[in-house]
């Protein structure tokens, strides 16, 4: 293996020539400062105690990688063992190494290991299949404004009016400002994931709920707080959905999103409701692009109406949750 910096080095040129093939993302995504510190952090951690496998051609460009690694930050703070790939677009020789390396290292993976595919590698799936790494969940990728005139939402409206649309349901609907509307948020989140891990397996690690608490939290606290809550008439909270909104050089201006409902007010065509308030704020903060990743069918649904496009494929270790077939038309 070549001395550290060269590698480091390869390793950003070679993972943004895959990120730029992403549909939205932002010429010269090399110059991200996230990306780069990730990729600096995937090596520190892999030469420590992890794998490095390398392909190199001639002396100095990098064809293709493989990193094995504890990430002690994991999903969110979640525990996981994370696999990192990439290799030269369109080598076929590159490709052909890293399915090598993959399967060599296979009896290192466990249940808590998993990796990320990004959207333009889609015909892969079938490869990681063999290795037993599935498809668990889709990020998708879309643009706010298609996006909310596909729902049939008026782009002029404010946000307020389009949270004035839950009242004909007797549901209000309020950023969420109250210390009670938090901990109901956090009720629901357990509630529904604990019923249902395989639409996020590390939702109940107590870690990752640590983490997720806090950041509502910040939510909360902020001056004009992006996420939302129902409530019925008395004032119990039903549902919540909420955005986190950053800037990077990949995207631009982004979001994500969340969305969780109890069972009471599920089936009611709610989300296209929960999605044009969340759109209309993005609007509002001059959002380019919005993501977030899902398995649950009426989401997937939802964001083939939107027109959003998958972005990356997180894929996990071990019997699948789902046919890679519940994940597309």
């Amino acid at each position: 293996m070549r001395n550290k910096s060269t590698l480091i080095k390869e390793l950003i040129r070679l993972q943004s020539a895959n990120v730029s093939l992403i549909k939205g993302v932002r010429p010269r995504s090399d110059r991200n400062q996230s990306l780069r510190s990730r990729m600096r952090e995937i090596v520190n951690l892999s030469l420590d105690d992890g794998v490095v496998e390398t392909l190199w051609e001639s002396n100095t460009k990098l064809l293709g990688v493989l990193f094995v690694f504890q990430d002690p930050v994991g999903l969110n703070g979640a525990k996981a063992k994370m696999i990192h790939f990439c290799h030269e677009p369109g080598s076929q020789r590159a490709w052909s190494w890293l399915k090598r390396a993959l399967k060599r290292h296979q009896k290192l993976f466990d249940k808590n290991t998993v990796t990320t595919l990004l959207g333009p590698q889609r015909r892969k799936l079938r490869f990681f299949e063999t290795i037993n790494l599935n498809l668990n969940s889709m990020i998708q990728i879309g643009y706010p404004v298609t996006a909310l005139k596909s729902l049939r939402g008026d782009p002029g409206r404010t946000v307020e009016e389009f949270m004035s649309d839950f009242k004909e349901y007797g549901l209000t609907c309020e950023r969420l400002k109250l210390r009670g509307d938090l901990l109901g948020c956090m009720m629901l989140f357990k509630s529904f994931f604990s019923k249902h891990p395989e639409y996020c397996f590390f939702a109940t690690d107590p870690a990752y709920l640590k983490a997720y608490e806090n950041e509502l939290f910040k939510h909360m606290k902020s001056k004009r707080s992006t996420f939302f809550v129902l409530k019925n008439k008395n004032k119990k909270v039903k549902g919540y959905f909420g955005t986190g909104i950053h800037k990077d050089d990949l995207f631009g201006k982004s979001a994500g999103v969340e969305l969780v409902f109890s069972e009471s007010i599920q089936n009611r065509g709610l989300a296209s409701f929960a999605y044009r308030v969340l759109l209309a704020e993005m609007i509002h903060q001059k959002v380019n692009i919005f993501k977030g990743g899902t398995s649950q069918p009426a989401v997937l649904k939802l964001g083939r109406r939107m027109k959003r496009w998958p972005m990356a494929y997180l894929l996990k270790f071990g019997k699948p949750d789902f046919p890679r077939e519940h994940f597309f038309e």
